[in-house]
């Protein structure tokens, strides 16, 4: 599978989450969407399926940040040759 297909899937797969997590798509980007999620506290006593949600919502986010970074980013000093 070609990277962007995979970085593409990770996308869907982290906006899937977002929605289990009870948010929308709402034009806001994906990171501040996150962010949004991220800072809203769960108890796991109370929620424990979300708080397994928000688990893989945190992986997928740190594998897709990952990756953007090492695949898509520019490297300082790394201008076009």
């Amino acid at each position: 599978m070609s990277l962007i297909v995979e970085t593409r899937a990770r996308v869907d797969a982290a906006r899937a989450l977002l929605v289990e997590c009870g948010l929308r798509e709402d034009g806001q980007a994906l990171q501040e969407r996150y962010e949004r999620v991220a800072t809203t506290p769960v108890d796991v006593n109370l929620e424990p399926e979300m708080a397994l949600v928000r688990e893989r919502l945190v992986r997928e986010m740190d594998e897709l940040k990952r990756v953007l970074r090492r695949e898509f980013m520019l490297r300082p000093g790394g201008g076009e040759e």
